[in-house]
């Protein structure tokens, strides 16, 4: 079985830049037209100028708390495949986990901020005990995505 949710990475990064478009426009058009030059609710240019910016910080900065990922998961062959990466701006690390099935002992997804994020944890047997893998973010994938993950999985788990 493959899941990816390249869908899901292309409509966030294109909702990013047409966010960024939107932000942009509209500045510039406070700024070079007389739309404002006269104070509306009190309010002159650069005031609404500042509500857009932090609008548009709040916006981003809530994208870059919830850590959405592109994420590809295969359980085809002899090895579990987990290959991810930040939609976040600006981050271009590429992350790649392959486990053998024979050595695949659990995993757990662990929700927090209310719910909001979640993470997978994986664990692998290693001559020395059991190795603990970084969290993988999976708060971009949809419910019925992180079920067949979730049931996937629990089909490797040593008994």
């Amino acid at each position: 079985m493959i899941i990816e949710n390249r869908k899901t990475a292309i409509k966030v990064r294109f909702r990013t830049f047409v966010l960024t478009i939107i932000f942009a426009t509209l500045v510039i058009i406070i700024y070079t037209t007389r739309l404002l030059d006269d104070p509306l609710f009190g309010l002159n240019k650069n005031y609404y100028t500042l509500i857009l910016v932090a609008l548009f910080i709040l916006i981003l900065f809530a994208q870059y708390f919830l850590n959405l990922n592109f994420i590809y998961y295969r359980d085809e062959g002899q090895t579990l495949v987990f290959r991810y990466y930040s939609l976040r701006i600006l981050s271009s690390k590429k992350n790649s986990i392959e486990i053998p099935k024979n050595e695949f002992v659990r995993f757990e997804i662990r929700k927090s901020a209310l719910g909001l994020k979640r993470e997978l944890y994986l664990y692998q047997r290693i001559k020395s005990g059991i190795a603990k893998y970084p969290p993988i973010p999976i708060t971009s994938l949809t419910r019925d995505e992180r079920k067949a993950i979730h049931d996937s999985l629990a089909r490797y788990v040593k008994q």
